[in-house]
């Protein structure tokens, strides 16, 4: 059966855009695109796509760039940011594949049109002929999504990926269940080991706070341990030689 194609149109209204606000949008727009992409389809079938220009208006055009053979991952890939768009515009639940990074490149996109110097009226995205508006029905459901919902001592395993100093230093780790950044909260003291651990695996224990659905929002570590990296664990023949020595 031959596969539909499909595209997404993303749409700015506005008479006098200012270039910054331009930017942002556009970078939240691909940052909810690649980071849906990253959570579907593995990072080694990455899909290429091509950007076309309609005339008469700020309108970006986004077609996958693929084989007919391939267009069926570019189709579930659309019909999943679709769909997710869909459904947090009606409901606060988190729609699949929606991380709280994408959920928080599209709460950006809601609030854009209510800053008056950003020029920009409304924002909209298109597929396959639904045209849904990115508005504060969403930013409202995005906000009870990303809502606390409890709080408890716990711990996770995870690659520390970000060190950061903007709005105080902090350290984000990837933890391993929902493959999402948790943001540590840490004193100086483990702040100094965080920092002896980039890119390593480690395992945290503390007070961590909750979204809706049970993912782990932040965490003020008290506990932070580097873990020995798989490649350098024992496999099972090893185990096997060390308990034949026994022997």
């Amino acid at each position: 059966m031959k596969q539909e194609k499909k595209d997404l149109i993303f749409k700015l209204d506005g008479e006098k855009i200012s270039s910054s606000a331009f930017k942002n949008a556009v970078e939240n727009f691909f940052g909810i695109v690649d980071k849906v992409s990253a959570q579907l389809i593995e990072k080694k079938h990455a899909l290429r796509w091509i950007v076309s220009v309609e005339k008469g208006c700020i309108c970006l055009g986004l077609h996958p760039d693929v084989s007919p053979d391939e267009q069926f991952r570019a189709s579930e890939l659309i019909e999943t940011i679709e769909t997710g768009i869909n459904d947090v515009s009606q409901k606060d639940e988190r729609p699949p594949y929606f991380s709280n990074e994408i959920l928080s490149n599209l709460k950006a996109l809601t609030e854009l049109p209510k800053k008056e110097k950003t020029g920009i009226k409304g924002i909209y995205v298109t597929s396959n002929g639904n045209k849904m508006e990115i508005g504060s029905a969403i930013q409202n459901n995005i906000d009870s999504i990303l809502k606390i919902q409890r709080e408890e001592f716990g711990s996770f395993e995870g690659t520390l990926k970000i060190i950061s100093a903007l709005g105080g230093l902090h350290v984000q780790i990837y933890e391993f269940v929902h493959d999402h950044p948790v943001k540590c909260l840490m004193n100086e003291e483990i702040i100094k080991k965080a920092l002896g651990a980039f890119n390593k695996r480690v395992y945290v224990f503390g007070l961590i706070r909750y979204s809706k659905g049970g993912f782990p929002k932040d965490i003020r570590v008290y506990d932070l341990r580097i873990l020995r990296d798989e490649g350098s664990l024992p496999t099972a023949n090893d185990v096997l030689g060390i308990l034949k020595d026994i022997n």
